[in-house]
């Protein structure tokens, strides 16, 4: 893919910004058709989440390495309320998408828990899934 000079004549970005700058780039060049970014952990921040569906893009990425104590929601209602759940707590069934909200994230994802090596629940993962989720 080629980029233009904004992304190198930066005087410091950091991955995310970096990241957010390719793909606004690749999006406005029309270079390259796609409608998933793949990322690991370290993407996972919700500023880049917003940014890629904002972008009309779907995500597909891992929240549980990166940060622990994220929080989310089963219900918009609950947002309000403050009822804040961390994500290794939630009552997931391996495998099963179901629909939630993450604190500072203002549009819902679809969350699936997989289980670790083996089955080993204790090194579960959390993969997030965005785009078109209503």
């Amino acid at each position: 893919m080629i980029f233009d000079d904004t992304i190198i004549s930066q005087p410091y970005m950091d991955k995310n910004e970096m990241m957010r700058s390719m793909l606004a780039q690749a999006v406005k060049q029309q270079y390259l058709t796609f409608c998933y970014v793949l990322a690991e952990n370290w993407f996972s921040f919700s500023n880049n989440l917003l940014f890629i569906y904002r972008l009309k893009k779907y995500f597909l990425m891992d929240l549980m390495d990166r940060k622990s104590n994220r929080l989310c929601q089963f219900a918009p209602s609950d947002r309000t309320k403050g009822q804040w759940i961390r994500l290794d707590k939630l009552p997931l069934i391996p495998e099963q998408p179901v629909k939630v909200w993450l604190k500072d994230l203002e549009i819902p994802v679809l969350l699936c828990k997989i289980a670790g090596k083996n089955g080993d629940h204790a090194k579960s993962s959390f993969i997030c899934f965005a785009g078109g989720v209503r």
